[in-house]
């Protein structure tokens, strides 16, 4: 398998100064894992961009609806890359929403689901293993494919001979342009039994101002992981390789049936096969 890139990941270390991506939208969702730091760089991000927690929530719900078509095809096994801080029930956390884990969803569907969450962020592997016992968490980095590939909680819990659904969900567009975006995504095709599903959301810059677009990878630069705006056929080509099923690449508002208009600042997902 080929580098995908030259340029190494590097190691996040916990700092409550620096904004991180994943309390960031721990806050949007309505959850208690955030300090001042980030909710000061989502009140940023909110008056540049008004629709982004309802975006979080969009997109958090069509990660629930692919779990939940994956499952009831069958497919038993998921890799949740970038699987974020959980959020606690309402009967510990009040009024906040409640967003139910991959393995919940799964569970609804199929019989003893097996769940691998990757992520590179400290205080997500802290909250994983805390509150989710029965979901297998690599700490890594999906940037270095060739260590999560070869990690042993995966090599251990996926069975690469069935089918899987991997599910990159609003976790592209947090790999820059010096990573190879598309060497990750067939080193994971390249393991995939035929059957298995690709999910993608991520945000498109096509229909978003430019200078909103500008502003918003602004904020995230000082974050622990810069974000990165793509264009609809920059995403569409992540599927390369792939079956792109029905509805096709959509905002996630309208996967896998239009339920409500996109959102001013858009997040496109799709759900593809391998073939």
């Amino acid at each position: 398998m080929s580098s995908h890139s030259d340029t190494p990941a590097p190691e996040l270390a916990f700092d409550p100064r620096v904004p991180s991506a994943a309390r960031i939208y721990d806050f949007w969702l309505g959850g208690k894992t955030h300090y001042p730091a980030d909710r000061e760089a989502a009140e940023r991000l909110q008056q540049v961009a008004p629709s982004l927690p309802q975006a979080a929530r969009d997109n958090r719900r069509f990660l629930e609806r692919a779990v939940t078509f994956a499952a009831k095809t069958g497919i038993s096994q998921f890799i949740d890359v970038g699987t974020g801080i959980p959020t606690c029930p309402p009967s510990l956390q009040g009024d906040a929403l409640f967003y139910p884990p991959v393995l919940d969803v799964a569970r609804r569907y199929c019989l003893g689901p097996t769940v691998v969450g990757i992520d590179n962020d400290p205080v997500v592997a802290a909250h994983d293993r805390a509150l989710l016992p029965r979901h297998h968490l690599i700490e890594a980095d999906i940037r270095d494919i060739t260590q999560v590939l070869d990690h042993p909680e995966l090599v251990e819990h996926i069975d690469w001979e069935q089918r899987v659904a991997v599910l990159l969900v609003a976790v592209l567009h947090f790999i820059p342009d010096d990573h190879d975006v598309h060497a990750i995504l067939d080193a994971f095709g390249e393991r995939m039994a035929r059957g298995s599903l690709l999910v993608i959301s991520h945000v498109c810059s096509d229909d978003a101002p430019p200078h909103v677009v500008q502003q918003i990878e602004a904020v995230y630069a000082g974050s622990s992981s810069p974000g990165r705006f793509r264009t609809r056929a920059e995403i569409s080509s992540f599927f390369d390789g792939f079956a792109l099923l029905h509805p096709r690449l959509v905002p996630v508002q309208q996967w896998p049936t239009p339920a409500e208009p996109p959102s001013a600042l858009p997040v496109l997902g799709g759900v593809a096969m391998a073939t």
